[in-house]
């Protein structure tokens, strides 16, 4: 406009188009080119060969026949600019289209309709329509708009004014397969982003844009072509995982967008390396849960091993109790196994889990992580109560145990005071079962007593002693 202004001082307000045509045509003048508002097709023909910047016929033409744009579209340069032409007939898009150039212009046009696109289509160039605030098609076009936006040949379409679109609208426009240019849109809604994700072209430009939403997700995660987004200036925290992950080279924002992707790849690197340390300790602790274990099974072999090696003596017949229910060992060993069994999946799940990295988990995967944790205690403890099963009421010579622990404490016991003394008889306020003294009135009593068989032929009270106590039974 203000290009414009300055020329007013050199219009000659005398001369007429049909003057100014005559000049071109045989005098080969364009002294006055820029008063020009309307073209004749024996004027363009002449015009075409002589300017060799086509962009002056955008400061005044405003009409544009088709016979004109017919003449106008051998022009041999690159460039067209018919900024001012404020309508166009399908008939004059279609003589245009045959431009060969690289860039054609019609940014005066406010409204575009789909007989004027389908027109268009034929050109290979970039088409610029900067100035169109609407697309002219209603709902019941939806899939001619489609139709057409899907077969348009530019090599590039920019419709920057367009700000305000509808879901079938865009929905159209992503079909074009090219460069798409719509740097009127300053919002995309979670619906827009899905449907622009889908378009075939390899670049998108959408530089109206001032805030990289979440709503624009499915568009990062989804779209293959390049994003230019050069004019946001914030983004959404829950954006930039998603944002981050996106090929540098793809992808261009601006500085103050970069430097607030950078600082998060960088808070993520640091808990990644956290999470690899809790791992680690994780599995170290595991081991030690394991190598735990197998000591303990080698201690309970080893305690087998001395049952099956103990005389058999032959003991008196008692009576079975009715209330008493023979154990099966064999049953109580498969509940062992499947208690195991139980304890590996869980802790199988709890490394699906920390794959993901222990700050990476949702609440309710956290939730489950702390429940496996307890269940897999909880499984413990039945194992150890199993085990107990197994050992109670098993003899040692004739000391009887009530449980895997107070067999255990036993052995070490006994290994010590038989190292000392080599006898029994030194052991003094020991407890070999492996239980704590507890004090009654001052004086230290062991928790357990320990019962040894005596045999004799006629007496049968209890001998007790210091931290022990005899019983005399028949033999």
């Amino acid at each position: 406009m203000l290009f414009n202004k300055r020329l007013r001082k050199f219009f000659n307000r005398d001369l007429t188009d049909e003057m100014i045509w005559k000049e071109i045509i045989n005098e080969g003048s364009l002294q006055n080119i820029h008063q020009l508002r309307t073209l004749n097709p024996e004027a363009a023909r002449a015009l075409i060969h002589l300017e060799k910047r086509m962009q002056l016929l955008s400061l005044g033409i405003t009409e544009l026949s088709a016979e004109v744009a017919a003449e106008l579209a051998r022009y041999p340069g690159e460039k067209i600019f018919l900024n001012c032409v404020t309508s166009i007939s399908p008939e004059a898009a279609k003589a245009i289209s045959q431009f060969k150039g690289v860039k054609l212009m019609f940014n005066g046009l406010k409204t575009v309709s789909l007989p004027v696109l389908g027109r268009l289509s034929l050109y290979k160039g970039a088409l610029y329509l900067d100035g169109a605030e609407a697309l002219e098609f209603s709902e019941e076009e939806t899939r001619r708009a489609e139709t057409v936006f899907s077969n348009l040949q530019f090599s590039k379409l920019s419709m920057t004014a367009l700000k305000k679109t509808t879901p079938s609208m865009l929905k159209a426009m992503a079909l074009f397969p090219n460069q798409l240019e719509l740097n009127g849109i300053e919002t995309l809604s979670e619906q827009d982003s899905e449907i622009l994700a889908e378009h075939p072209g390899k670049i998108l430009v959408l530089k109206g844009i001032k805030n990289l939403t979440i709503d624009m997700a499915k568009l990062f995660s989804r779209y293959k072509g390049f994003l230019y987004l050069n004019g946001a200036e914030t983004v959404d925290e829950g954006l930039l995982g998603i944002i981050s992950r996106c090929p540098e080279e793809f992808t261009f924002f601006t500085p103050a967008v970069k430097k607030r992707i950078e600082a998060y790849k960088k808070d993520v690197a640091q808990k990644e390396d956290l999470y690899r340390e809790e791992r680690l300790y994780h599995e170290q602790f595991q081991q030690e849960i394991k190598d735990k274990e197998a000591l303990l099974l080698a201690e309970f072999e080893q305690f087998e091993l001395i049952i099956k090696s103990s005389p058999v003596r032959d003991e008196p017949v008692e009576a079975e109790d009715p209330f008493i229910k023979p154990i099966d060992e064999e049953i109580i060993e498969d509940i062992e196994l499947n208690l195991n069994y139980k304890i590996s999946q869980k802790r199988n799940r709890i490394d699906e889990l920390l794959v993901k990295g222990f700050y990476n988990l949702s609440e309710e995967e956290t939730n489950e992580y702390n429940t496996l944790q307890v269940e897999i205690e909880q499984l413990n403890d039945e194992i150890r109560k199993t085990l107990d099963v197994l050992v109670e009421r098993k003899e040692l010579g004739s000391v009887v145990f009530n449980s895997s622990e107070d067999l255990v404490s036993y052995l070490k016991q006994m290994s010590m005071v038989l190292e000392e003394s080599g006898t029994l008889d030194d052991i003094e306020k020991v407890d070999i079962l492996g239980s704590s003294f507890v004090e009654d009135d001052g004086v230290l009593e062991p928790a357990y007593k320990i019962s040894k068989k005596v045999y004799s032929d006629n007496n049968q009270t209890p001998i007790e002693g210091d931290g022990f106590q005899f019983t005399v039974v028949e033999g």
